[in-house]
Formats: structure tokens, sequence, C-alpha cells
């Protein structure tokens, strides 16, 4: 899906047509032309980007304190905010009244102490300025409350979940990761870029149509990163296409669907949309090469047909 971007690329606008459909795995947020695409898979997002600096565009991330932040019986410590800052604007909200002495200690800009951690986000949303993804990391069912009624996205420090190659997909609880500065992704990043969190910190890693786009020269390098993010017995939930069944379901029969031209239809279903750089199919699978593949890193499961071209696999770290 959204694994590089370019230096070059700059953005102003996003225009998305929404097909209204929701995805295998619950609310989605897949937005494309629906009509030149069979019923049994969606592509993902189309979305053209015009004038205006990528750059300037960044999602903010709010940590709370206690619970969250090590030494303050959390798990993430300074160097993983650190390593986050260069991915995200950062700020604390939390009731300490020395939060902003903290915020200090770890070159955060914004912070906000108050029992009101709703107002706090708010204030921090208006003092940020940002039209990227919000989302706040903390441990407490009352904090993901009220980030649900300033109207932020919330993670549980306790039992992270990462969307990998996100795009538009949203899923509660999960911190969105992708290199696409979108309204809806929390984390500005390459995937093979070091990840700015603790080793054996996330219970559940989702993976839908992303893993095919990072080169096959450096799928060993984005699976030790999973490997080493999980907990023991965290997840990972994926989606890639299987070229077994592209070329049952494909590629013998010789079916078009909707492209005009044979060869349309067997370089998109092959190759991937190419309709913007990061969008280009890298990695071939099927299903016994990513249970193989998964093993290496100490990863057992099983992987199902999803009736179409793709296959889903459910991986547990052992």
């Amino acid at each position: 899906m959204h694994l590089r971007r370019q230096p070059s690329e700059r953005l102003s606008r996003i225009r998305i047509e929404d097909d209204g459909d929701a995805d295998f795995s619950g609310r989605h947020v897949y937005r494309t032309a629906k009509e030149i695409y069979p019923p049994w898979t969606k592509p993902p997002p189309r979305i053209e980007i015009s004038s205006g600096c990528a750059a300037h565009i960044m999602p903010t991330v709010a940590l709370d304190i206690d619970g969250t932040l090590k030494p303050y019986g959390g798990v993430i410590r300074p160097e993983d905010v650190l390593a986050l800052s260069k991915h995200a604007e950062l700020a604390i909200v939390s009731s300490r009244p020395d939060c902003r002495d903290v915020a200090r200690q770890l070159g955060i800009q914004h912070a906000c102490c108050g029992q009101d951690k709703a107002g706090c986000l708010r204030r921090v949303a208006e003092e940020v300025q940002s039209p990227g993804g919000r989302i706040y990391i903390a441990d407490l069912q009352s904090d993901f409350d009220a980030a649900r009624a300033a109207g932020w996205d919330w993670a549980d420090v306790n039992n992270l979940c990462l969307n990998l190659g996100s795009g538009l997909t949203k899923f509660d609880g999960c911190v969105n990761i992708d290199v696409r500065p979108l309204e809806a992704v929390h984390v500005v990043m390459d995937l093979l870029e070091p990840w700015p969190l603790p080793d054996g910190s996330v219970a559940k890693i989702i993976a839908n149509d992303v893993i095919e786009h990072i080169p096959w020269r450096r799928q060993r390098e984005l699976w030790s990163q999973i490997a080493k993010a999980l907990k023991p017995g965290g997840v990972l939930q994926m989606r890639v296409p299987d070229v077994e069944l592209i070329y049952m379901r494909l590629v013998r029969p010789r079916r078009r669907e909707s492209f005009e031209m044979l060869y349309e239809s067997l370089s998109y279903w092959i190759g991937g949309g190419q309709d913007y750089p990061e969008n280009t199919h890298m990695t071939f699978f099927t299903a016994d090469a990513v249970i193989e593949l998964a093993q290496r890193y100490g990863l057992a499961g099983t992987c199902r047909d999803d009736g179409g071209t793709n296959i889903i696999c459910e991986l547990r770290k052992t």
C-alpha cells in the first residue's frame, strides 16, 4: 500500500471517491471508483495528490504520563519518544500537575495538565492545527473515553495495535502507520525504518494489502521488525494477493473483468494498480510461502482463501 514517500511529493488536496462498502475485517475506508473492480476484492485507495508541501501535514500523538511513560509505570521510554517525534507532532496530556516539566524533559513542546483530559485534547488540537490524524496513547478506559469525547482516536499502551500501511482505513484502538500523511494516519513513516516503539510491546499488527508492496529483497527486514515488536502471543493479521489464486481465477480463464485489454487485467492483478509510486506489487506470495517466512521469524498460524484473489493469514508469535 503506502510505504515510501517520494522526496519531491507535494500535497495540498486529496480527492477520494467513496464506494461505501465495508472490507472483510470490519469498519473500513476503502474509497475508489467501484465499477471497475470485481466483487471479491478491493484495491487500495486511489488518491490524487497535487500542490502543497506534504511535509507540513503532520499527525498528532498525545501521550499520557502515569502508566504510559517509563519510568512512570509505563513502557514507552525517552528514546522511543525521541524516535516518535520524527514521525508525528507530540504532546503530553496528563492529570499530573508537573506534566509540563515532564514534557520539557522529553523535548515535547505541547502539554496540557488537568483532570479534564477531553478538554486538554481539544486544546492541543487547536494549538497544533494540523490536518493529520490525532491519537491519544494512554492506559485507562477513562482516557479512551476522553479521547472519543474530544474527537481523537485512542490506543491502549498495554495492548498496542498497529495498522500498517493504513491509508484511510481505521480500526478502534489501533495506531495507523503509513508513509503518506493522510487524514487518518497517526505516524508518518516508511515501514522499513526503525519502529519508534519498545521491542515486545505490541499485541496486534494488522497488515492488509501492504506487505506485497515491500521489495522482496527487503522482506526479511520487515519481518524482523514485526517479530521484534510483537509480544509473546502477539498476533499478525495480514492480507496479501496469492499468485495461485490469481492464476486460477483470472489468468487461466483469461478474465478481463472491466478492463478493455487482457494485458491490463493481468498487469493490474499481478503487479498492482501502479497509479502512484507506492502502489506496485514487489513480492509475490502463496499461502505456504507466507507460512514458511513467518516460521523463520517465530510466528505460526494459518492462511485461508478469501474467496477471491487474496489470502488472509493469522500468525501468532510463539
